[in-house]
């Protein structure tokens, strides 16, 4: 007899992680980032559908979780480097440590720069499948 079981990336991780008990949180990041909780199914209500988050059966039995996030944090970054650090002679272990150093070198808060990383749609807090990523504040002295 075969038996297998199987589970979403951020449920699994989040067992993993020790995520057990309603109020504990975790904060999976990799392609996409996701924030996961374990909540009271009580407080399910149709603002979390319209807001992108996702509630279900946590691999736990009788536990419910609660998962928002954005699709692009690590592809973010993969993104961000091919568009604009593409040196196809460096490895591209090295690329990401440049972009490290760089970054460190930033002021805090970049001298306003945000970034709306909606490269695949947003989910959380707005969801919408169509929503596009933009680089903002921006100028002339903008590196």
């Amino acid at each position: 007899m075969t038996v297998s079981l199987g589970g979403h990336d951020h449920l699994c991780g989040a067992l993993s992680a020790g995520v057990r008990q309603r109020g504990q949180l975790l904060n999976s990041s990799g392609t996409g980032d996701a924030l996961f909780a374990l909540i009271d199914p009580a407080q399910i209500d149709d603002r979390f559908f319209h807001g992108g988050v996702s509630c279900g059966c946590h691999v736990v039995g009788g536990q419910t979780y609660l998962l928002g996030g954005t699709h692009a944090a690590g592809r973010m970054i993969d993104w961000f480097l091919g568009s604009f650090y593409a040196d196809p002679s460096k490895p591209r272990d090295r690329l990401y440590a440049e972009m490290v150093e760089h970054a460190a070198a930033a002021p805090i808060g970049s001298h306003g720069v945000i970034v709306l990383p909606h490269l695949r749609g947003s989910l959380t807090p707005h969801n919408d499948p169509v929503a596009k990523g933009a680089i903002l504040g921006c100028g002339a002295r903008t590196r």
